[in-house]
């Protein structure tokens, strides 16, 4: 739905698009990085603490973050989004 969005701010403004679009883009993927990293975690965490393939995940970011999420992103099973 995204590239809907896109293309249909790019016939309403022009090239005033862009910067709206990318200033939109990011101020939207901090406020979900946010609010999943400080309001949602515990919550996440509860309903997933009986997962093993999650813990061992969570275990993995956080001793060797950088490396676990490059990886994971190369997965074809995880979605990009994830």
């Amino acid at each position: 739905p995204m590239s809907i969005l896109t293309i249909a701010a790019g016939f309403v403004w022009g090239w005033l698009a862009v910067p709206l679009v990318i200033a939109g883009a990011s101020v939207g993927m901090s406020l979900s990085f946010l609010v999943a990293r400080y309001v949602l975690r515990e919550w996440v965490q509860q309903r997933l603490s009986s997962n093993r393939k999650f813990a061992a995940v969570d275990k993995m970011v956080a001793v060797d973050g950088w490396t676990i999420v490059a990886l994971l992103r190369l997965a074809p099973v995880v979605p990009f989004n994830v």
